[in-house]
């Protein structure tokens, strides 16, 4: 009976650490945001690079697709890193 407690307490403690890791990113997200010399290009990538990492938590974690089929969760990364790029994109070149 030990053994099928243990994997569901593993599941759950990761959860748990990956949703705190999460609320710690947003809580430094926030924070960058809040700064008075946060500001332009290299402020922007880094906040996107959050949200990237961010999203790859979720996706992998939550979503669990750590466990689906490897073009899918390839699919997913291309996604986030090239919608991210494209915002940083546009951003620069409208400043």
């Amino acid at each position: 009976m030990s053994d099928s407690v243990k994997p569901a307490s593993r599941e759950a403690r990761t959860l748990v650490v990956v949703w705190l890791l999460l609320m710690a990113l947003s809580l430094a997200t926030w924070r960058l945001a809040e700064a008075a010399d946060f500001a332009g290009v290299g402020a922007t990538a880094l906040v996107l690079g959050i949200v990237v990492v961010k999203g790859h938590l979720i996706a992998g974690i939550f979503m669990e697709l750590v466990r689906a089929h490897r073009a899918l969760a390839l699919v997913m990364s291309l996604y986030l890193i090239g919608l991210a790029g494209g915002i940083l994109f546009f951003f620069a070149i409208a400043r």
